[in-house]
């Protein structure tokens, strides 16, 4: 599937609230979900790999939590903890998720952005 394909399936599934467009080989989600320290909107992005799709925010919630202060094991931790909530994957510091068809990818798109959101707002301070 074409990225620009792709990114209008997504964008049909997701509704208005949602933005996409082919970026970069991937198509970028921008979504109504915010980071706390700044709000701006959180972004997912979707790789095609043929037989799956990969959802990830490259590792963006963690970097903006390192430019607030350092990140503890612990805090790591919590980060891990959160995206298991949210049925999706922390590793090597990104939210990420596999999902094997188009159907699953509006469900997940909002689960690894509210995942995001989520850590943000430890990051700040806005919970613990």
């Amino acid at each position: 599937m074409s990225d620009l394909d792709l990114a209008a399936a997504i964008r049909m599934d997701l509704g208005r609230d949602y933005q996409c467009e082919p970026f970069d080989g991937r198509v970028r989600v921008v979504t109504p979900f915010l980071y706390a320290d700044d709000g701006d909107n959180i972004d997912v992005f979707v790789e095609d790999h043929g037989d799956h799709f990969i959802l990830t925010d490259y590792g963006e919630t963690m970097s903006r939590f390192r430019m607030v202060r350092n990140v503890t094991k612990r805090e790591r931790e919590v980060a891990r903890d959160i995206c298991a909530a949210h049925h999706v994957g922390f590793e090597n510091g990104c939210v990420v998720k596999q999902v094997d068809n188009l159907a699953q990818i509006t469900v997940f798109v909002k689960r690894v952005a509210k995942a995001e959101e989520s850590i943000s707002k430890v990051a700040t301070g806005v919970y613990s």
